[in-house]
Parts: C-alpha cells; sequence; structure tokens
C-alpha cells in the first residue's frame, strides 16, 4: 500500500485558509473603528505570508509521502513497518509546527488590537516557522514575509496540540498501521471472517453436523482404525506366520508398508480438485475394467481359496476388484448424471450405457467367483442409481434381477447352498467340523474375551484354531484380546466415518460430490458392518475383509485412497473452502 501525501497537503491548506478567514476578519473589525489603511495593507501581506508557508509545507510532506512510497516499494514488506513509523512521527511534527505557528499568529491578532491607538511603529523580523524534522528544504522555498514587531511578544510556552492536528496525528498512525498488517484488509480475512461465522451457528446438537467437525473426525477415525489394524495383524498373524516358517512379524511389516503407502495416496487424492475427477473420471473406468480383465490372463492370474480374482506380479499380488470399487463410486455419479440430462430426450435407453458399464465390471468380479465383492458392488450401484434419479419402478425391477441373480449364483455353488443353511438353520456336528469351522470358533473368540478382553496377544484362538484369523475373522481377535469394550469403541468409530461422510453428502452442493460421497460411504461403512455381521454369524461367510484393520495390501491402500477421495470431496464445502 502507498503512502498518500494529497492527503495531509489538502488538510494543512484547508487549515490555514479558516485561520486566515478568522484572522482576516478581526482585522476587518479592528479597521473599522481606525480608518488605518496601512494596517490592511499589513494584514494582508501577513495572510499572504502564512499561505505561503503553509504551502510550502505541504509541498515537503508531499515529497516525504512520495520519497516513503518509493522506499516503501523497493525494500518490501520487511521494512514496511519502519518506514510507515518514520512518516508517521514525521506528519505528527509537521502539525505540532503548524499549531504553533497559528498560535503565534493569534497572539500577534490580539496585540495589534490592544495597540489600536498607537501608530504603526517600523517592520521587524516576524517570528520564524519551525522547520519540520527530517524534511528536506525544497529548492523552491520561499521565506515568509518579514512583518512588522508592533510589541516584542514574550516567547509563549510550549503550546497544546489542537484537537485537529491530534485528530491528523491518528489518522497518520492509522496509515502507517495499514503499512504493517495488510492481511487484516484482504480479501482471505474477509472470507475466513465469513466462514467462522457460519460454523459458529453449529451449536449444540447442531455440532453434530458442522462440517468441519466431520472432516477431522473422519480423518481421527481413519487414523486410528488404520494404527490400530496393525497392531491387531501383528498379534493375530505371528502364530501363522511361525507355522509357515516366516518371522513371526512377517505380516505386521508388510501390512506396515502397505499403511505407509496408501497414506501418500490418500494425501495425493484428498489434494486434487473435483475438476480432476469430472474430467478423467472414463479414465478412471477404463483403468479398473483393464485391470479385472487381467485376472483372466494366463501368467498373471492367481487364485487363492478359490478366488481367482488375484493377479501377481512377482512378489506383489493385486486384487483389481478393490480398484473397480473405487472406479465405480467416482464414475456412476458421473455417469447417472449425464444420463439423467438425457432422460428427457430419449427416454430409457439414456441409462443404456452406464447399465452396460455396470454390468462389465459386475461380470468380471462374478467370473473370478469373488460373491462377496459382488455383493459390495451391487450396494454401491443400488445407493448411486436411487441417489441418481434412476427412474423408481424400473429401479424396484433392478432390484428383483440383482436378487434373482444371486439367487442362482448360490443355488449352482454347493459350498454357497451350506454357509448359507447353516447360519439360517444352524451347525450340526458334522459341519461343525467343516463349514461352520471358522464360525464357531469366531464365537469361541468373541465369547472367551468378555468385557476387557484376555489382553493383546494373549489369544487362544490364533493358535491355528481359528483359520485366517488376521484376514476375514480378524473382529474375533479384536472381541477375544481387547474385549467387548474395544470391540464396541471399533464398531464406534465406523459410525462416525459413515455419519461424517452422510452429513457432508447432504450438504454438498453438487450433485456428483453427493452421490459420490455416499457411495464411498456405502463402500467403507457397509463392507465393515458386512464384515463384522459375518463373524457374530448372522451373515454367512462371504470372505469379505474389515477396512483399515484386516491384513491385506490391496484392501487398505484403497480403502485410504478413497477416503482420500472423500476427504477432498467433503472440503469442496463452500464453509471449507477458503481461497489461497
Amino acid at each position: 500500500m502507498v503512502f498518500n501525501s494529497n492527503k495531509p497537503k489538502k488538510f494543512l491548506r484547508s487549515l490555514t485558509r479558516k485561520v486566515s478567514e478568522v484572522i482576516m476578519e478581526d482585522h476587518i473589525e479592528a479597521d473599522s473603528d481606525s480608518s488605518h489603511s496601512s494596517k490592511k495593507q499589513k494584514f494582508e501581506s501577513f495572510k499572504k505570508s502564512i499561505r505561503t508557508s503553509a504551502s510550502k509545507i505541504g509541498e515537503s510532506v508531499s515529497k516525504v509521502g512520495a520519497y516513503a512510497s518509493k522506499a516503501g516499494k523497493e525494500l518490501g514488506k520487511s521494512v514496511g513497518k519502519s518506514v510507515s513509523k518514520s512518516v508517521s512521527n514525521s506528519v505528527t511534527k509537521v502539525s505540532k509546527s503548524v499549531g504553533s505557528s497559528l498560535n503565534e499568529s493569534v497572539k500577534f491578532v490580539k496585540d495589534v488590537k490592544k495597540s489600536k491607538v498607537a501608530k504603526p511603529a517600523k517592520l521587524a523580523k516576524p517570528v520564524k516557522l519551525a522547520k519540520p524534522a527530517n524534511l528536506v528544504k525544497s529548492a523552491n522555498f520561499v521565506e515568509p514575509v518579514k512583518q512588522a514587531n508592533l510589541v516584542n511578544p514574550v516567547k509563549p510556552a510550549k503550546p497544546a496540540k489542537p484537537a485537529k492536528s491530534i485528530k491528523y496525528a491518528k489518522l497518520a498512525h492509522t496509515v502507517s498501521g495499514i503499512f504493517s498488517s495488510k492481511k487484516d484488509y484482504s480479501k482471505n480475512s474477509l472470507e475466513r471472517k465469513t466462514q467462522d461465522s457460519e460454523l459458529k451457528k453449529y451449536v449444540g446438537l447442531r455440532s453434530l453436523t458442522n462440517p468441519l467437525w466431520c472432516l477431522y473426525g473422519m480423518r481421527v477415525s481413519v487414523v486410528i482404525l488404520s494404527i490400530f489394524g496393525l497392531f491387531m495383524v501383528f498379534s493375530s498373524s505371528s502364530v501363522t506366520m511361525i507355522t509357515y516358517g516366516i518371522a513371526p512379524w512377517g505380516q505386521g511389516v508388510n501390512q506396515t508398508m502397505y499403511c505407509v503407502l496408501g497414506l501418500i495416496g490418500y494425501i495425493f487424492a484428498s489434494r486434487l480438485p473435483v475438476t480432476v475427477y469430472r474430467r478423467y473420471v472414463a479414465v478412471i473406468y477404463v483403468i479398473s475394467v483393464i485391470a479385472q480383465f487381467l485376472t483372466f490372463v494366463p501368467g498373471l492370474r492367481r487364485e487363492v481359496n478359490g478366488n481367482a480374482g488375484w493377479i501377481a506380479f512377482g512378489p506383489i499380488t493385486l486384487q483389481p476388484a478393490e480398484i473397480t470399487k473405487l472406479a465405480l463410486c467416482i464414475w456412476l455419479p458421473m455417469a447417472l448424471i449425464a444420463a439423467k440430462q438425457a432422460y428427457e430426450r430419449v427416454q430409457m435407453r439414456a441409462y443404456i450405457p452406464v447399465v452396460a458399464g455396470l454390468g462389465v465390471s459386475l461380470l468380471l468380479v462374478i467370473a473370478g467367483k469373488d460373491l462377496g465383492t459382488a455383493l459390495i458392488i451391487i450396494l454401491i450401484a443400488l445407493i448411486a442409481f436411487y441417489l441418481g434419479g434412476f427412474p423408481t419402478r424400473w429401479l424396484i425391477g433392478s432390484i428383483f434381477i440383482a436378487i434373482a441373480m444371486v439367487a442362482m449364483l448360490v443355488l449352482t455353488s454347493q459350498n454357497r447352498m451350506r454357509r448359507i443353511l447353516a447360519t439360517l438353520h444352524g451347525c450340526d456336528s458334522k459341519a461343525a467340523k467343516g463349514v461352520c469351522f471358522q464360525a464357531i470358533h469366531a464365537q469361541y473368540a468373541m465369547a472367551s474375551g468378555g468385557l476387557l478382553g484376555v489382553g493383546i496377544g494373549n489369544s487362544r484362538e490364533k493358535w491355528n484354531y481359528l483359520p485366517y484369523a488376521h484376514n476375514d475373522f480378524i473382529f474375533a481377535i479384536i472381541g477375544e484380546e481387547m474385549g467387548f469394550l474395544v470391540a464396541a469403541a471399533v464398531i464406534l468409530l465406523y459410525v462416525i466415518i459413515g455419519w461424517c461422510i452422510l452429513s457432508s453428502a447432504l450438504k454438498a452442493k453438487s450433485q456428483f460430490i453427493s452421490i459420490a460421497l455416499m457411495c464411498i460411504a456405502t463402500w467403507i461403512v457397509g463392507q465393515g458392518l458386512v464384515n463384522i455381521l459375518v463373524v457374530v454369524q448372522i451373515l454367512p461367510v462371504m470372505g469379505v475383509p474389515m477396512p483399515f484393520v484386516s491384513a491385506g495390501g490391496s484392501s487398505l491402500v484403497m480403502c485410504l485412497v478413497a477416503i482420500g477421495v472423500a476427504d477432498g470431496l467433503m472440503r469442496s464445502n463452500p464453509q471449507l473452502t477458503i481461497s489461497k
């Protein structure tokens, strides 16, 4: 900000003009009684000298202001405070000197009135105006015209500050403050104040929907679950690793590496603007389809426990179905919004590309014999189609078609039928050693944990009684070692994540952001709920991992990246946006 030198110049001129008018009126009254023309000439010359002096002082102040402006630009923000302070002191001293000169002028007029009868004496040197400190004398500066000294005035004491000079000093102080505090006048500051006023509306129970609380609530919950999962993976997998001749901390170290990689993906995804997802949504979908198609390529395909939805690149294995989940959470909202806009022109034909794209991804997952992941994808799709404005009657028909398709897949698999029947009718002695083996030992683990658990690392079921205790059934080990309270706290963290994302989705101004957030919440919370219900034997065994907690690099990395996408979409809320 540049120091405006016109304001002090105008102020001094107006002040001098008013004082001159007062002096002129007193002079005319004094001359009305005496008819001495010489006095008029004397006062005219005196008035002219005062005006000339004040004008020159204003020019000097203007030069000082221009110098301060130039110095402020060259030296930059670091010396802005010192320049503004020197300008403020100079202007204050100028106002003091002008006030002193004006007091001398008023005293001079009073002395003239008292000596009305006496003849005018010889002209003498007038009282010189005090030069302002630190001001450079102008080359064109003219000395005031010498006036007659009728009576040798006694040197007055230090005059008090005139009221207007004090006001001007305050003005100069305000101007100097502007030099040193530009942030207070910036657009960023105004927007931050607006944001604070908006967020202060969330008091009492409304604070549960505070977008800022929801953002950090989701972040903290995800970090807690991820770190807690590292400890539980190490604890539940140590015995299994020793059984296979591997170091007991081998699975824990791998999980830590995947967690770090997932956090990097989280940070990267959270910093991407929404326009990137809109622009490259088709590319994201195509990448997911290609990755899922690689599960059928010989040499890359890897089958794990009957699930052929894995690909291997040397020692690294990857489950492309996790990429498909995230791709559908981003692609389906955009495709449904575009189809809804075209619905008025072409009716249901507008939704053919959307259904075809979903069908391709779903069939590739089902072909890999991963029914659990297929059910999660169907759940995500139903939420997206409902929120995307898909016609209700067609949506209901689609639900029945999905149920029929799942029933057909179950009926054509003897193993799946046994799991469902065991869940519905209980396990007999024969099934206890077969399809019910995992479910029964998971219940043993949960029952032996009690309220506070047996202590971390002290689980008995992880000693090869409960298969895959570090993967799909890690919640049973949590209940056994940490007890009911910690298991309930884990469920609460998933509830917090779901609530925060749901609250942000309801406040979103963009339909794309709203639907995408709901799809991600359905994926994370829905999959966690399914895993817990399988452990407590309410649902049959599906092979669905627990987000952020279960061992598995693909699941952990993609869940963290999905939360990063949700983080970026949540921060696009106008109440959380501050222009940079």
